[in-house]
């Protein structure tokens, strides 16, 4: 469909061409991917789990880092070691949460808030009163 005056495409078909021809970006190995390949080449060594699981802290992905070691735990020669390693991924990602979390608003600050908000709308509500009165008399 075209336009009636000027004969050029529609947004529309503009939109739908574009979108024929896109193509998802290519995947890109991140930081965390090749720190998983070293943890795979030295398994024993601590300081690959480390690494590995800090650039998936940083970037915030360590439901990926816990997904690739649940993948190890029914392992016969990793699995032990996979399961200690997702436990402590568990409880890093939880400590992680929490941290975020806040407990809420101070009720101290509140109350005293309320208070204050309510004694301004009695002093407001008494020099109503009061105007009235000195209006009636």
């Amino acid at each position: 469909m075209r336009c009636e005056r000027c004969g050029a495409e529609t947004v529309v078909q503009t939109q739908a061409r574009q979108a024929a021809r896109w193509e998802p970006p290519p995947e890109t190995p991140t930081q965390e991917d090749g720190a998983w390949k070293r943890v795979l080449d030295a398994w024993d060594v601590d300081a690959a789990h480390d690494a590995y699981v800090t650039a998936a802290l940083g970037a915030g992905r360590l439901g990926d880092a816990a997904a690739r070691y649940r993948g190890l735990v029914g392992d016969r020669e990793r699995g032990e070691a996979a399961q200690k390693r997702l436990a402590k991924v568990a409880l890093l990602a939880e400590h992680a949460l929490t941290a975020t979390l806040h407990d809420g608003p101070d009720p101290q600050r509140l109350r005293r808030g309320l208070l204050l908000a309510a004694a301004l709308i009695c002093v407001v509500l008494l020099g109503l009163v009061f105007w009235g009165f000195s209006r009636a008399w």
